[in-house]
């Protein structure tokens, strides 16, 4: 039984009930540490449903809606569908799955679409998206959940478990995070240094999630590519850079197979090999990735079928001079291998090369992974 007031929202032959509560979502800016968590759990909770009324604002997933009260009887807009709503404290409550709240979520959603401008690539995301933190490497044992390999290991003279993957304290500021090398300057052959841990949820075939982190190159030379995989840990392992989906690789090595000198520049998985993102504002390609900088980036990953559109992912950046705005930089990028699973795994991997013609031990440093349902272009409260 619901316990609070109810709204029955007539759609078609859809009828569903809809417990309101009061919930108070507010951005965490200077907050004090017990209200930002707060305010974390509040978010989390309101997010379990499919919709919330908040300030009269219904949400429905990633759309805000406008609601009117008009005493018992209220009304609906999304995009030009008007739906009447009954305020009905005394109706005995329905159990709603949540299958087919999301049924008429997207009914709405596709309503709503329907009357608006194809050409405009922005995304109004509500303050509350509900990011699902992966690692923020701030734990006190930040790395027991991240499985480390080295599957390639051509070190002469051997060195067992060559590859650096530490977390490090920010000498600046009160900040962890992960650096990943394929092994200490001057230890030369380390060809495939894994780190990966599971996802705190999988990304089912048809969906789309959008996953963010920071990322700040080190130094070059170097050679690394950032992931998801949709193998289990022995089909990672086994197949390295096969398991990859879409990824994102950082590189200035030289590609002999496809005759090309990469510059730093980030790159995403295009056809067969890899292609440097473009900037839009100057239509070609971006620069070479700034050093000691950190970059906002934002990938989102549409794990349909093919035959649906599928196995793409969308990437946009922000920071260093290049990218104060954030910025849309590649549309349609591919899966690497197109397998149509479920996603469970990120995934890092970097490539020191061969001890005759190495690429580099540069490192590159990875902090504040998050994920969120649907396409979700803010930054993740935590951070803010």
């Amino acid at each position: 039984m619901l316990s609070g007031p109810h709204f029955v929202f007539s759609f078609s032959n859809f009828v569903f009930n809809y417990e309101h509560r009061d919930y108070h979502v507010w951005r965490a800016v200077g907050a004090a540490p017990h209200e930002r968590k707060q305010a974390r759990q509040t978010r989390r909770k309101a997010a379990k449903r499919s919709f919330i009324l908040i300030q009269n604002k219904l949400i429905f997933r990633s759309k805000v809606c406008k609601f009117m009260s008009l005493g018992n009887l209220g009304q609906l807009w999304i995009g030009n569908q008007i739906i009447n709503i009954w305020n009905t404290d005394k109706v005995n409550s329905l159990m709603i799955s949540t299958k087919r709240l999301a049924l008429l979520c997207c009914i709405l959603a596709v309503s709503a679409c329907t009357h608006q401008n194809t050409h405009n690539t922005s995304y109004e995301t509500p303050d509350f998206a509900d990011w699902e933190k992966i690692d923020d490497f701030e734990s006190k044992s930040p790395l027991k959940d991240w499985t480390m390999i080295d599957t390639f290991n051509q070190t002469q003279p051997k060195i067992d478990n060559p590859q650096v993957t530490q977390v490090r304290k920010d000498p600046h500021i009160d900040n962890h995070y992960l650096i990943k090398k394929p092994a200490a300057d001057g230890v030369l052959g380390n060809r495939k240094a894994l780190t990966f841990k599971k996802l705190p949820v999988a990304i089912g075939v048809g969906e789309t999630y959008t996953f963010y982190g920071r990322v700040s190159v080190e130094a070059f030379p170097n050679n690394h590519v950032l992931g998801l995989s949709n193998m289990d840990p022995d089909g990672i392992i086994e197949n390295d850079y096969n398991s990859l989906e879409p990824s994102l690789r950082i590189t200035d090595r030289f590609d002999g197979n496809v005759n090309f000198q990469n510059d730093g520049t980030l790159a995403v998985r295009k056809g067969d090999w890899y292609e440097r993102i473009i900037n839009e504002k100057t239509q070609s390609y971006a620069s070479p990735m700034q050093t000691n900088t950190w970059y906002e980036i934002w990938t989102v990953v549409n794990n349909s079928k093919l035959v649906d559109g599928g196995q793409k992912y969308d990437v946009y950046i922000r920071g260093g001079d290049e990218f104060p705005s954030q910025q849309k930089v590649y549309t349609g990028a591919d899966f690497r291998m197109k397998r149509e699973l479920p996603i469970a795994y990120i995934y890092a991997t970097c490539n020191g090369g061969p001890v005759d013609t190495p690429y580099g031990n540069g490192g590159v440093r990875y902090d504040d992974f998050y994920m969120s349902a649907g396409t979700v272009l803010n930054t993740p409260s935590d951070l803010q």
